[in-house]
């Protein structure tokens, strides 16, 4: 069963987490040949089809927009020049050093794992009826620092 799916851009490699028989294990495939080879008509479908006929039984149940998703971000950089790949590097050190990541741009499976992180942080945070800290039907009047311009009485 597959756990986690994540890559390496240098060297270009895409690996796959899965358990096999309750071990832990890491499928680690280096595509910069296909790559080298293939630079003037890359394609995320063409590199995407090898891989699942390759490794059908270790790709059975990742889904497939995750496994094009990876690969388009390796042909991505693939394709940047020298400086450009230094900058993504400079700018993914600053992501990381933040520990922000944009949701809207990780695999099925990450978001899952960030979306669990989030439930045990509201679940920490939850109060329920019978807590000492619970009070019912709280109001607040909030002063606005700016106009937000749609949801103004003058109409």
């Amino acid at each position: 069963k597959s756990k986690r799916l994540c890559i390496n851009y240098e060297p270009p490699t895409i690996i796959l987490e899965y358990e096999d028989e309750a071990e832990l294990k890491h499928l680690k495939i280096n595509v910069a040949g296909y790559l080298e080879k293939n630079k003037h008509s890359l394609t995320i479908e063409s590199l995407t089809g090898i891989l699942l006929r390759t490794y059908s039984s270790h790709f059975a149940d990742v889904p497939t927009t995750d496994l094009k998703s990876i690969i388009q971000k390796l042909i991505h950089y693939y394709t940047l020049s020298d400086e450009e790949k230094e900058n993504f590097k400079k700018a993914k050190e600053e992501e990381n050093k933040k520990g922000e990541v944009d949701l809207n741009r990780v695999s099925e499976m990450e978001l899952e794992k960030a979306k669990m992180r989030m439930d045990v942080d509201f679940e920490m945070n939850r109060v329920r009826p019978g807590d000492p800290e619970y009070k019912h039907d709280i109001q607040v009047d909030f002063q606005p620092t700016m106009s937000s311009g749609w949801d103004s009485d003058d109409d």
